[in-house]
């Protein structure tokens, strides 16, 4: 791991590229270019564990030799911190760096860069960014295709040295430390995406076992003099209550005496391994694209849900799809798995989730496979598209996968795909990646999906993540005769009654999710009331409100897409209808941008170019969704769960404490709705937005 550091710097978007987000992991194109000035004439280096070496080599030594020998043929991915000017702001940039052009003279250096993420508020700039105090932390290449190589970053506003008490160790203390930890991959591999920073000191032994990382840590002095020191980092601490972190770390290189300070500090753990695409499937023809974070302090079950039909003549990939991935898999509180996407594409098929459960992902609190609750779960639905040729970025490579679910109305040329689907009677599945998270069956944990892509939209235009974090369960609301039809008389009645129907289920004090509408007039021992009388949707006439609520029918009915599912059941069509029934607002309200009902489309579906990194945060905010003692609070910007705090759902909190507009909602497939929605620049509170905000 090299350091370059100069004093100031420009990030330019590169001709042409203005706008444009991130390169695909597929597309080595570079966005950007970086000018540093004044770099510095040394650069310091450090090993990866286990050696325990470091040192500086002249920075002109380092491009006319160090460069051509190691980084020519794999651009290296690279941290740059620096004070973004004239905001002052200490941000973090996570880089590919290539051909960089050096003049020792003027010392200067200018690279070629691909932006992967970073901590400025504006993701993909589109006009020039200063820095100044630059530190640029070029990593090491990864030699070894059996793994993948990590590398994390934390950021705080201050850290301190303070002797342990055994000669060459201290306390290494950050203070005030940034809410996030930010994961590196090592190239070829060019994966970047954020934790909670509690995570990796929570899972620090099962990253790094019994070889301490070694780490640097660039800061500056009281007069604002770039510094670089060395450690060797063991036993985390991390206190969430006053944002502290202390490391026991046994110095290796430093700059800096005990007890001085380090302001602005950037730290970087170097580096833990994961099994590789190539190794964890046996063969090539896969990229580890799709990486599962789990953010909870409990384990979480990943059920992998293969689509109906194989949808692709390479026999390899689908039984990779199907036997692979065709199971549940664990992953431990604070930890992550890499699903291995195959480049014929994956077509259909779901994730869903279970917490709670036995130590065989059975007899689950959180999405069990059997019982009243069996479906009902927050699910994360993607289909996979094929690789692209690498040479004109529109034919498909050979073996590409085949949609099996297309239809004839959308797809006239391929009238037997339903029937028979076979790589002939079915249209190619593309170069498309498609995502959603859907509440349709209800919900059950919280999640957040980011695809660090280009060209990545949804019906309203440019969009890189769907933030299903505030799927709170204590939140679940019920619906009522105001809002519910029923044409059946013993469930009139309890939709009749005062308290209506709550789509919140317990077991016991435990929560187990919030249910839909559809799932409560079709499923038995689901919601409060249970539904004594449970009536399946009806898919031809008569319609009964099962089939409104599922939306399930002909054309001429609430199914296909029709207008008359988002119109309602009674009154010809114009009454009762979903999307104006608790579940739909409330999920609306607190700021929910998923599939809500089965034609939520114009947000629902996010659709990117072949070939982005995708990562899936699964309970982003900690915790245990299913604890009924979550507490709210409200910090002033947002509201959080936790221990401590006045209101027992995300919703109470909110609506007491937050600010609202009210957002018009056009259906493709029916009429025009309005919601109020939770906004950080909202200017009405909850019962204001009600009181105007009507339909």
């Amino acid at each position: 791991m090299y350091i370059l550091s100069a004093d100031n710097g420009t990030l330019s978007p590169a001709a042409g590229t203005a706008g444009k987000e991130t390169a695909s992991t597929a597309d080595q194109s570079w966005e950007y270019t970086l000018t540093l000035e004044n770099v510095s004439e040394k650069i310091f280096w450090f090993t990866d564990r286990p050696e325990r070496n470091f040192g500086n080599v002249t920075t002109d030594y380092f491009f006319q030799t160090v460069w051509p020998n190691v980084y020519v043929k794999i651009a290296p991915n690279a941290i740059l911190d620096g004070t973004i000017q004239p905001n002052e702001l200490d941000d973090g940039l996570f880089l590919a760096l290539r051909s960089p052009v050096y003049d020792s003279a003027s010392k200067q250096v200018t690279f070629n860069v691909t932006l992967q993420n970073s901590t400025m508020t504006d993701k993909h700039p589109v006009n020039p960014v200063i820095f100044e105090n630059i530190a640029v932390t070029i990593n090491d290449n990864n030699q070894d295709s059996q793994v993948v190589e990590w590398v994390y970053t934390q950021m705080a506003l201050l850290a301190t040295l303070e002797p342990e008490g055994t000669e060459g160790k201290y306390y290494l203390n950050l203070e005030d430390v940034y809410p996030e930890c930010y994961y590196m991959s090592l190239a070829p591999d060019r994966y970047a995406v954020t934790n909670t920073v509690g995570l990796l000191t929570d899972t620090w032994n099962n990253h790094f076992g019994d070889v301490p990382p070694n780490a640097s840590i660039t800061s500056y002095t009281s007069d604002g003099e770039l510094q670089v020191n060395v450690f060797t980092l063991e036993n985390p601490v991390y206190d969430s209550e006053n944002t502290r972190i202390t490391y026991t770390a046994t110095l290796l290189a430093n700059q800096t005496e005990a007890d001085e300070y380090f302001y602005n500090p950037t730290l970087f753990i170097d580096a833990a391994k994961t099994d590789s695409c190539k190794k964890q499937m046996g063969a090539d023809g896969f990229t580890g694209r799709f990486t599962v974070h789990n953010s909870s302090t409990a384990s979480i079950w990943v059920v992998e849900t293969s689509p109906g039909a194989p949808g692709s003549e390479t026999a390899a990939q689908w039984d990779w799809w199907v036997n692979k991935y065709g199971e549940k898999y664990e992953i431990k509180g604070g930890g992550a798995k890499i699903f291995c996407i195959p480049d014929g594409g994956a077509p259909g098929g779901n994730f869903r989730f279970r917490m709670g459960c036995d130590d065989n992902g059975d007899n689950c609190k959180l999405g069990d496979a059997t019982g009243p609750m069996a479906g009902i779960n927050t699910l994360f639905e993607p289909s996979f598209g094929c690789k692209l040729n690498q040479e004109n970025k529109k034919e498909i490579v050979p073996g590409c996968a085949f949609n099996p679910s297309a239809n004839s109305t959308d797809f006239p040329k391929f009238p037997d795909c339903l029937t028979n689907p076979t790589s002939k009677n079915c249209p190619s599945i593309g170069g498309t990646d498609f995502f959603d998270v859907s509440t349709v069956d209800g919900y059950t944990i919280p999640l957040f999906l980011e695809v660090k892509g280009s060209n990545c939209r949804d019906g309203k235009g440019p969009r890189t993540t769907t933030d299903a974090s505030m799927l709170d369960i204590a939140s679940c609301p019920s619906d009522g005769k105001a809002t519910l039809y029923s044409d059946n008389e013993q469930q009139n009645a309890l939709i009749q009654a005062a308290a209506g129907i709550s789509w919140l289920t317990k077991s016991g004090t435990s929560l187990q999710g919030c249910v839909s509408p559809c799932h409560w007039f079709e499923g038995s021992g689901i919601g409060d009331p249970h539904n004594p009388d449970p009536t399946p949707a009806s898919d031809s006439p008569p319609f009964n409100s099962a089939s409104y609520y599922c939306c399930i029918g002909t054309p001429d009915g609430p199914g296909n897409g029709s207008g008359k599912c988002a119109e309602g059941p009674s009154n010809g069509g114009k009454t009762y209808p979903i999307t104006l029934t608790n579940y739909v607002k409330n999920l609306k309200a607190v700021g929910y941008k998923g599939y809500t009902w089965q034609y939520d489309d114009l947000e629902g579906t996010m659709t990117c170019n072949w070939g982005e990194t995708i990562s899936l945060t699964l309970v982003p905010g900690g915790g245990v969704p299913y604890d009924p003692a979550t507490k709210w609070a409200y910090d002033g910007k947002k509201c959080s769960g936790g221990k401590k705090g006045s209101y027992s759902s995300l919703l109470a909190c909110q609506q007491a404490k937050m600010k609202y507009n009210c957002e018009t909602v056009t259906y493709a497939t029916g009429p025009t709705v309005k919601y109020c929605i939770v906004d950080p620049q909202g200017t009405k509170t909850w019962d204001e937005c009600q009181s105007s905000c009507t339909n």
